[in-house]
């Protein structure tokens, strides 16, 4: 609402009513700050839509965006002039360095990205009392990049009046009524402004320091001018000639909002603010040193960032070669839902899914943008980011290879290189047969290549070359290599333990350790030049040696913190038939492979240590309530299985280099024993036969993802034989309580699928679940076989196995659970009398970190990424 004295009387009366009126309206609003701040509060979103004029006053609106503060000591020159402070210091509530408020009315350090405290609240306050004073915003250009500069760099132009008359704002003079005649955008403050002039720049200093310390402090300067005391004797100031048009004013009187709109506002200016930055790197002049800004993107609603499909790792996200999109995969925590391709461009609110790409995995970016390349059903594809059906290059070597199907790189001559069974190949952007580029290294024991990325010169390329498998297939050693489409021969750089990535900035990225470190390397002379300096912690990573962060080629760099699924922390919980929980076991850990005793009066469970990144066995007594350690040898020890009478313990580890078979007393007081050892086959222990004759473990053959269940005999030269060969996913078997049976998980359908063969002759089998299923369990009595659904309901299926042929009756669902993600051997237990269920279960609300996107990441550098 407009006052009604501003449509009346003569212009010089005019003038006079319109500033007290504009100043009537700044003491009420800095005095609804100071309220604010009082109670440790600030804005962050101070503009005139949020302010609300009604005949009991001006109200401040819209605390969407608002943030609980605690005092901070204000500049020791303030204090020693006798000043008293509301500035305020921030409590993380939110993301450090995200950018929060409305572009125009945003203070510097909120565009650094650097915490915002009551001074932020001023600033804006500043620009709207500016914008009541001429009509305009204090800061403007023709795009956010221009706007971002003037915030950094410039002053307003003065206040520019309309008439005459009143000494408070001017001294008699006044210059021409538009802008013409005004003071350079650079024209810095004279003391012997006017009072007002004096106060609205004092409110837009770049420095917080320099600005208002308190909202109450300039809520009593404007009281002072308004009563007449600041009337100036010095060199003429400008007077005010406008309020804001009728637009405004109808907006600013509008009932306040629900916060989200508002937060969703704030996310989409996040895009425009990164773009900005972009485009002003080159444009602006004069050039200012540049700090990083940091900000988060989340999945899509009802999706999550994923990662893996039936534990194999497929990817996360990419960023195009200009930094201004980001491509990412979604799809549930569940690890048996296949993925989706979105491609979200950092100046919108949303991202949008990439049709025709399910299951897709690995995305990397032409160089010019238009095309993604990615690896579903086996076969190399690239489709066009501006729509259209996906094109099918080439076969990147079946569904069967998916484990070594692991990254593409595009150069400008049309060339792309990519994985396929752990060695890298080429073939043209149109398509046709590839060829073979590199091969691991078998006197290095390197098992596979991943994730390339071609340098500059579109010849060479950089390869992450895994040496040694550990803990569910993890990299235990591997380097950075170099190669060229000119030679098979691979040059190591550096040994990591992740894949790295080159920017044209002139630095190698890549993780040590989960820190993100980055390395001056000469792309030309193919040599690092410094010394590496970390500029981000806690980084995600996967276990076949990928890491969770890419960067583009002008300074945008994105990753993502570790969280799921490199997350450690889940518990033991029990469920009833219902899903009620019935009690937990042990402390938050991470916990693998649990394995009940016969009697079901112990636990075996693997649990992982976090400083080795490998397991122990460990052995719970559930009717005690306690603990001890089973192995302790520093490599990956997991998978355990009981004998028949509970005195010993089998489970795999790699100690020697390759995983193997071991055996060991349950009671811990005898030593380790070796089961099988072969040097051909990474086993992971299933399941030990009732009668204790035989156990059954699954493999990847020579590092080939092309599973087999073997069966090795314990009696006689125990040679193992298959029983069920060749599928890309075949797991938890276990044998049924009389021995007669095996159950087992297998995709032979496209999908994984409960299967009985009867044992040890194979001349029967049945499928028991038909919607898909995973990790199958027998109740001790073997009457009933329990399985998971692909999103993590708990089956039971009544079955008959003492009779001349297997049985099954109809299935039974009994509860959904959370379970953490995985794609390894039973994530459950089942209790002798199928009554209890014994599951892993996330310790909090499993969701995966949002993406943090980093605009100049290279300012990071300067203070090792804080």
């Amino acid at each position: 609402a407009v006052d009604p004295r501003l449509r009346e009387g003569d212009d010089k009366r005019r003038t006079a009513l319109q500033l007290d009126t504009i100043l009537e309206y700044g003491i009420e609003i800095a005095g609804a700050l100071a309220a604010a701040h009082r109670l440790g509060i600030i804005h962050r979103d101070l503009k005139p839509q949020n302010i609300m004029l009604t005949k009991s006053g001006t109200k401040l609106l819209d605390f969407g965006l608002a943030k609980s503060v605690a005092p901070v000591p204000p500049p020791a020159n303030y204090l020693a002039a006798g000043g008293d402070t509301g500035a305020t210091k921030a409590e993380s509530l939110t993301a450090q360095g995200a950018i929060m408020g409305t572009l125009h009315y945003m203070a510097p350090e909120q565009l650094e990205g650097k915490p915002a405290d009551a001074r932020t609240d001023i600033f804006a306050f500043g620009c709207v009392l500016y914008e009541m004073a001429t009509g305009k915003r204090a800061f403007e250009g023709e795009s956010s990049a221009q706007v971002m500069a003037a915030i950094m760099q410039n002053d307003p132009p003065p206040l520019v009046g309309a008439g005459p008359g009143d000494p408070r704002y001017c001294n008699g003079a006044l210059p021409s009524s538009d802008l013409a005649g005004a003071p350079p955008v650079n024209a810095k403050r004279s003391p012997q402004g006017s009072p007002l002039q004096r106060v609205v720049m004092k409110c837009l200093a770049k420095d917080p320091d320099e600005r208002w310390q308190s909202a109450a402090d300039l809520r009593d300067e404007l009281k002072w001018i308004k009563e007449g005391e600041g009337a100036g004797t010095g060199t003429p100031g400008y007077a005010m000639g406008a309020l804001p048009s009728r637009e405004q004013e109808g907006t600013a009187s509008r009932a306040p909002t629900k916060a989200l709109p508002w937060v969703l506002a704030a996310v989409g200016l996040v895009g425009c603010v990164v773009l900005a930055i972009l485009a002003a790197r080159n444009t602006l002049q004069p050039k200012t040193e540049e700090s990083a800004i940091r900000f988060s993107i989340s999945p899509p609603e009802n999706t999550s960032f994923h990662y893996y499909t039936g534990g194999t790792y497929t990817g996360g996200f990419s960023l195009s070669p200009d930094g201004h999109r980001l491509a990412f995969l979604t799809g549930t925590l569940n690890p048996w839902v296949g993925t989706q391709l979105w491609v979200r461009s950092l100046d919108e609110l949303a991202a949008k899914p990439l049709p025709g790409t399910e299951g897709a995995s690995y995305p990397f970016w032409s160089p010019d943008g238009r095309y993604l390349g990615f690896i579903a059903d086996g076969k190399l594809k690239k489709v066009e980011v501006a729509g259209g059906p996906p094109q099918t290059l080439c076969d990147a070597g079946g569904v069967a290879a998916v484990l070594t199907q692991q990254g593409g790189t595009w150069n400008r001559e049309g060339v792309i290189v990519f994985v396929s069974h752990g060695s890298l190949y080429r073939i043209s952007e149109a398509g046709g047969a590839p060829t073979l580029v590199a091969e691991p290294d078998a006197a290095r024991q390197e098992t596979y290549y991943y994730l390339p990325q071609f340098l500059p010169d579109g010849r060479h390329f950089l390869v992450f070359a895994a040496s040694r498998l550990g803990m569910a297939g993890a990299v235990r050693g591997g380097s950075i290599k170099v190669g060229s489409l000119d030679s098979k021969r691979t040059k190591v750089l550096l040994q990591a333990g992740s894949s790295g990535m080159y920017t044209a900035t002139g630095y190698m990225l890549y993780l040590r350790d989960a820190i993100l470190m980055a390395r001056r390397f000469d792309a030309k002379s193919l040599r690092f030049t410094e010394e590496a300096v970390p500029i981000a912690e806690n980084i995600g990573f996967d276990p076949v040696g990928g890491a969770y962060f890419s960067v583009s080629q002008n300074g945008v760099l994105a990753y993502q913190t570790r969280g799921y699924p490199s997350g450690a922390n889940n518990q033991m919980v029990w469920f009833g038939r219902k899903g009620e929980k019935l009690g937990n076991v042990g402390q938050t850990g991470s916990y693998t492979n649990p394995a009940l005793s016969p009697d079901g009066a112990k636990l075996a469970v693997g649990l992982f240590d976090p400083k080795l990144n490998t397991r122990d066995i460990w052995v719970y007594d559930l009717k005690r309530g306690t603990s001890s350690r089973l192995t302790f040898n520093p490599a990956d020890d997991f998978a355990p299985a009981w004998s028949h009478d509970g005195s010993r313990i089998m489970f795999s580890s790699d100690r020697k280099g390759q995983r193997d078979i071991y055996q060991k007393p349950a009671n811990g007081l005898g030593t380790t024993e070796s089961v099988f050892e072969s040097k051909q086959q990474r086993k992971s222990l299933n399941d030990w036969s009732p009668d204790g004759r035989y156990v059954v473990f699954s493999t990847f053959e020579n590092d080939i993802p092309s599973r087999s269940l073997w069966v090795l005999p314990l009696f006689g030269e125990r040679t193992p034989y298959t029983i069920v060969q060749g599928r890309s996913y075949i797991d938890s078997a276990q044998f049924s309580p009389n021995g007669r049976y095996v159950a087992y998980s297998a995709d032979e359908t496209g999908r994984p699928e409960i299967y009985v063969q009867t044992f040890p002759e194979r001349g029967g089998k049945w499928q028991v679940s038909t919607g898909g299923g995973v990790e199958p369990m027998w109740r001790h009595d073997g009457k009933e076989l329990f399985y998971l659904t692909l999103d993590n309901k708990v089956m039971a299926v009544d079955v008959k196995t003492d009779l001349s042929q297997f049985e099954a009756g109809a299935q039974k669902p009994l509860f959904q659970v959370q379970l953490v993600p995985g794609g390894w051997r039973n994530r459950y237990v089942v209790s002798p009398d199928g009554q209890r269920f014994l599951m892993v279960v996330p310790a909090s609300e499993a969701k995966p970190a949002p993406i943090t996107v980093v605009v100049n990441w290279t300012a990071l550098l300067k203070n090792n990424g804080k």
